[in-house]
């Protein structure tokens, strides 16, 4: 990962990368983070996710000066088991009887090269607004590591623990890129962060 002090990628480069300048077409990098069912496990998918499923070469993402973004910029997915329930319901309606029993990280892959710049700031007082609004108060001190996670009682609030774990996370990138820097980010500024007991800046 190269991290560097540089005002970003004010332009589109025209190389045959997906290019988004945050404040005119996010739209085109960035979807809101969603939940699926893959195979056996219900998955929180990151924001990045549709993008990187058309299969681009590269994703250039720029962030102008002055500009907040409330979303975290994450290619993260968030797995539970599924061990019983209706997890489609869920899926239709927010309403489900599902029942999970064990979650891990894990990350969309990717062989595309990940660029992020500008001297914008991600706002993490935006970014876990819903968590907030719906009075969920988590943070890696009260829940503990997900990989800790055992009980039925750790398991109920299995979609507070997905969001959290996507939400708090405003950059979390990972890619198997051959290209000499996989993951690329400069400028950016993150604040708000949550309580991780960690940073909120993952790759």
């Amino acid at each position: 990962m190269w991290v560097s002090p540089y005002a970003g990628q004010v332009s589109n480069p025209h190389d045959g990368s997906v290019y988004c300048d945050i404040s005119i077409n996010p739209e085109d990098c960035l979807n809101i983070p969603f939940w699926d069912i893959d195979g056996n496990d219900l998955v929180i998918y990151g924001s990045l996710t549709n993008v990187l499923q058309t299969n681009p070469s590269s994703v250039n993402i720029y962030i102008p000066e002055g500009y907040d973004i409330t979303l975290p910029i994450s290619n993260q997915e968030v797995r539970f088991n599924i061990s019983g329930g209706d997890c489609a319901q869920f899926l239709e309606d927010g309403v489900t009887s599902c029942q999970v029993d064990k979650a891990w990280l894990a990350y969309t892959p990717t062989d595309a090269q990940i660029t992020v710049s500008g001297l914008g700031r991600i706002n993490g007082w935006e970014t876990m607004k819903q968590q907030r609004d719906d009075n969920i108060r988590m943070s890696d001190g009260e829940q503990g590591d997900i990989d800790t996670l055992e009980t039925s009682s750790d398991f109920s609030d299995w979609e507070g623990i997905g969001y959290w774990y996507i939400y708090s996370r405003f950059l979390s990138l990972a890619s198997a890129s051959s290209d000499m820097w996989s993951i690329d980010v400069s400028g950016v500024e993150t604040a708000w962060g949550s309580r991780r007991k960690s940073t909120c800046v993952i790759n």
